[in-house]
């Protein structure tokens, strides 16, 4: 009996395989030099390369992520990867999309603003109680810069949206917010960088506070009496709010412990072990037990840091989301959803 010899894939030139999948001649070339898609056959002699029916789908996936802006190490490295890494790495992709997206859209709002005359942008007001606005300046002004330190972020940040009002500080090291206090805002989005002290004495006593970011740079505050405090505000050198939490980012492990066994004497550092649901924070001879799930996790942390965050945090518990790609650890409060605390471990 005789055996056929096993049927080989048929061969296709590069200028076929290039109509087949959508692709130049020339990027599939720089693709093969590069190793993303290599040939199935280069004649040694005339060095033609062929490809294969079975290459095309890799060939096409190439394509469609360039079009989407993926770049060509991410997308090696996305179709390299194993099916569970794969599903990580678009998540992060994605992640990192939404927030470009939204990154690009409020510098578009930003720019359009002024380029339109001053004298025709409405003033922005948000009505809100001022024993809440007070509470949360005093809340996250522990994490805000000092005079002369360089970074020109004393004070705190005021953003107004159509969505409340969120105060931020940060020295960049730590940053603690409150992004949600409860307001009626009218007007164009806007934020506004004043001192803390002025502020507080002011508010001191009042019920109810109309906050008025006024062009082109001045903020107004007013009581139920028209009484009015004006605040000159300072340079704003906040990064955006919204891109520095990222909210959608990838979390890859969760841990929560009890806030008040954080708030003990700073000795450095904090060392953080968290894996099989249980985590382990031991600062200098204590340690703090918590409940973890994700990945596991061993890091450092600034004692001085995690000691502020508890302290500005009323909660029962405090959950630390680690996330991917060397992000700042995200710290919340789950008896105050709008809390919010960025840190970066220690290297």
């Amino acid at each position: 009996m005789s055996h056929s010899a096993p049927r080989q894939p048929p061969l296709q030139t590069i200028s076929s395989f290039a109509r087949s999948v959508g692709l130049s001649v020339s990027a599939i070339r720089s693709y093969g030099e590069n190793g993303l898609l290599v040939p199935a056959d280069v004649d040694d002699r005339t060095g033609y390369r062929y490809y294969t029916p079975s290459q095309w789908q890799r060939a096409i996936w190439i394509r469609r992520l360039r079009d989407a802006g993926l770049s060509l190490d991410r997308i090696r490295e996305l179709l390299d990867a194993t099916p569970d890494m794969s599903e990580r790495l678009l998540d992060e992709w994605v992640s990192d999309t939404r927030s470009r997206s939204e990154a690009a859209e409020r510098v578009v709002a930003e720019l359009r603003r002024s380029l339109r005359a001053t004298g025709a942008e409405p003033d922005t007001r948000a009505r809100l109680d001022a024993d809440v606005l007070a509470t949360a300046i005093r809340q996250v002004m522990a994490a805000s810069g000092r005079p002369g330190d360089g970074t020109d972020l004393d004070g705190v940040l005021i953003d107004l949206t159509a969505g409340g009002v969120a105060v931020v500080a940060t020295n960049r090291y730590l940053l603690l917010a409150r992004t949600a206090l409860p307001a009626v805002v009218t007007g164009p989005p806007t934020r506004a960088q004043i001192a803390t002290g002025p502020t507080l004495d002011w508010l001191h006593g009042r019920a109810t506070v109309d906050l008025v970011v006024a062009r082109p740079s001045r903020v107004v505050l007013r009581d139920e009496d028209g009484t009015e405090l004006s605040v000159e505000p300072a340079p704003d050198r906040f990064p955006s709010v919204d891109q520095v939490l990222e909210i959608d980012a990838v979390r890859v492990s969760r841990i929560v412990v009890a806030r008040q066994a954080l708030t003990g004497p700073a000795e450095e550092p904090v060392r953080v072990v968290a894996a099989d649901g249980k985590a382990v924070l031991t600062i200098g001879r204590r340690r703090v037990t918590g409940r973890h799930r994700g990945d596991p996790v061993t890091l450092e942390l600034s004692a001085s840091a995690v000691a502020v965050i508890a302290g500005a945090a009323f909660g029962v518990d405090l959950v630390c989301e680690v996330r991917a790609n060397g992000r700042p650890l995200l710290w919340r409060d789950p008896g105050q959803p709008d809390f919010a605390a960025l840190v970066m471990p220690q290297q």
